[in-house]
């Protein structure tokens, strides 16, 4: 108690610096998320080109929705849409939707009931006791007058025949999955979406063998380091097999926020069972470039690399996305409008083509760097942009060592000198020392991509010294007042 009156400000200090050092190991969600704040707020500062030329967004927009019919459309609609943007030449098409159920057509049902009927019930007798296939009054049975002669019987089979393929026309024209799914295949260069989820199921029996298709989105080369991960999965949502075998690759869009409820990273890693699955994002980008799963180097708590291109990521393999901040940073375009004709196809000429929905209700808007109501198309065009363009945000190696020492340092720089200083001088050095942080954060943010988390160093910094300036005044030490 006595030392405690002797000394206040270094009890102060001490205890204060143990508080922090305390808060940056168990982490507090105040302070966590002042610091996603101020990353924000960084990345608005971040002087980024205004448009991409290598990305456009086709939207299924609520203008769309007014003018073509309310979702889910038919899928030849879409398939419609797939055709139309072909004819501008992109070099990829992200259909964002995943169509996980084949498509309910009551008039497609009918017609296969009335096939089965038709051919029950005029399907050809069974074969005489002979083996001849013939059986009196059948089908086949020959006229002894006249082999060239048409009988009634023979009549009645070629307008069978007849009535049964176009019946079989007619089924195909309404098989709409089949549509899309020929639209997907004539393209070769429609990318589609799975989704992970967060349910753990029983993992696949050794005898079962996994989907083909999907396994030919699998990285071969990843190996794990010490602390790393990422996240992982035993259940999938999958496109229906005609259309997940027509496309030209499948990646996951799982996504998840921050503690303040903000996206600004994008996994780019899913352990499915034994197989390690890209994210839709990184593969568009791979695809772009000619490259795909096979070409892809992942070192799981660290990086994951493609030719030319090396991404840092978090301890969890997510990469921190570089935001393109601006309102148009990248072009949309109405579907209504693309299969209309209202727009020259041409601009969407070696693009990648993210189909995307963005009506409301239909859509659920992120909140991210960019704005509070980020659509997922934007969300998928940024982490394109940001691995084309190298644009990425690199975590400081040992961020939490460097951060606890810090905490450490600024501490003991309260305790045994901020509180000995008189108020003139102590507030001159507080004034640098918080320039000297947030300038060194933004310089190092904005112009290299480095993200130093300077939030809990930062705070000790205001709170101590404010601690300190409020103790000295109600004390009434005079030469802190000077």
């Amino acid at each position: 108690m006595n030392f405690f009156k002797k000394h206040p400000t270094l009890v102060f200090g001490l205890l204060l610096t143990t508080v922090f050092l305390l808060a940056a190991v168990v982490r507090v969600e105040f302070f966590d998320t002042l610091g996603l704040k101020l990353y924000d707020t960084a990345m608005k500062l971040r002087n980024m080109p205004v448009e991409s030329d290598t990305i456009a967004i086709v939207d299924i927009d609520d203008e769309s929705i007014e003018k073509l019919g309310r979702w889910p459309w038919p899928r030849s609609l879409v398939a419609h849409g797939i055709d139309k943007i072909m004819e501008g030449s992109p070099s990829l098409i992200g259909l964002n939707i995943i169509y996980s159920e084949p498509e309910e057509n009551s008039g497609l049902l009918e017609l296969e009931k009335i096939k089965n009927l038709f051919v029950k019930t005029f399907a050809p007798p069974a074969p005489d006791s002979q083996g001849t296939g013939n059986t009196p009054g059948s089908l086949e049975e020959k006229s002894p007058v006249n082999d060239n002669s048409e009988t009634p019987e023979q009549g009645n089979s070629g307008a069978v025949g007849n009535f049964l393929k176009e019946l079989d026309l007619a089924m195909k024209r309404l098989d709409r999955d089949s549509v899309l799914a020929g639209s997907i295949s004539r393209s070769g260069r429609v990318i589609l979406p799975i989704f992970f989820k967060d349910t753990i199921m029983p993992a696949a029996g050794p005898d079962e063998e996994p989907d083909k298709a999907l396994a030919r989105q699998a990285i071969g080369n990843v190996r794990v380091i010490p602390g790393g991960g990422c996240p992982s999965s035993n259940e999938a949502i999958l496109p229906i097999p005609a259309f997940r075998n027509a496309a030209a690759g499948m990646g996951h869009i799982n996504v998840a926020p921050d503690q303040d409820g903000s996206y600004r990273k994008e996994r780019l890693v899913y352990r499915y069972r034994d197989m390690f699955l890209p994210s839709y994002s990184l593969l568009l980008a791979a695809r772009y470039i000619g490259k795909g799963p096979a070409d892809m180097t992942v070192t799981i708590g660290s990086s994951v690399s493609l030719p030319g291109i090396s991404i840092p990521t978090t301890p969890y393999t997510e990469m921190l996305i570089g935001f393109k901040t601006s309102e148009k940073a990248f072009r949309h375009y109405s579907f209504f409008d693309v299969i209309n004709d209202k727009i020259p196809l041409r601009v969407f000429n070696r693009k990648i083509v993210l189909v995307s929905l963005s009506a409301k209700g239909l859509a659920t808007p992120l909140s991210t760097p960019m704005g509070p109501s980020t659509g997922f198309g934007d969300f998928t065009a940024s982490v394109i942009w940001s691995i084309l363009n190298r644009q990425f945000i690199t975590p400081l190696p040992y961020n939490r060592l460097v951060e606890l020492g810090a905490i450490l340092l600024l501490g003991l720089l309260i305790t045994l000198i901020l509180s000995r200083l008189k108020a003139s001088v102590a507030g001159g050095l507080f004034s640098l020392l918080i320039c000297s942080m947030l300038g060194g954060y933004i310089y190092w943010f904005v112009t290299k991509g480095l993200w130093i988390d300077v939030t809990y160093p930062l705070s000790l910094l205001i709170v101590g010294y404010t601690g300190i300036v409020a103790y000295r005044y109600y004390a009434g030490i005079p030469h802190y007042e000077k």
